[in-house]
């Protein structure tokens, strides 16, 4: 058993040494006379690799920043006078009950970025 075991090993690696023998052999039939890249493309192959190489540490190694932004609101009357301005978290609900109201009662005019415009006209 020992014996056959040890024979097995052997054919193993006399098997697979040749075979590396042979794709060695292949490998180098097809590089043989032929300048396997011009000096030219060498250069655009090294210049793509370290774009690609950069792009790659650039996106892996980056944190990734989350800023939570504030949404204002601000509430105006009828003669454009600033009643109440309010800033909301994203997901902040407004917890006073007045000032819901008035917004409520409010139209909304326009907004821009995190600023909305609302005017009251009662």
């Amino acid at each position: 058993m020992k014996k056959e075991l040890k024979l097995r090993r052997k054919v193993s690696a006399i098997v697979a040494v040749a075979l590396a023998m042979v794709v060695t052999f292949f490998a180098g039939l097809d590089s043989y006379g032929d300048a396997s890249t011009d000096p030219i493309e060498r250069d655009d192959i090294g210049l793509a690799i370290a774009e690609a190489y950069d792009e790659i540490v650039e996106e892996a190694f980056v944190p990734s920043i989350s800023v939570e932004s504030a949404e204002v609101i601000k509430i105006y009357n009828r003669d454009n006078e600033l009643i109440k301005e309010i800033q909301v978290g994203e997901d902040e609900i407004i917890q006073d009950e007045n000032v819901q109201m008035l917004l409520n009662r409010a139209e909304y005019m326009s907004s821009f970025h995190n600023t909305s415009v609302y005017r009251v006209f009662n």
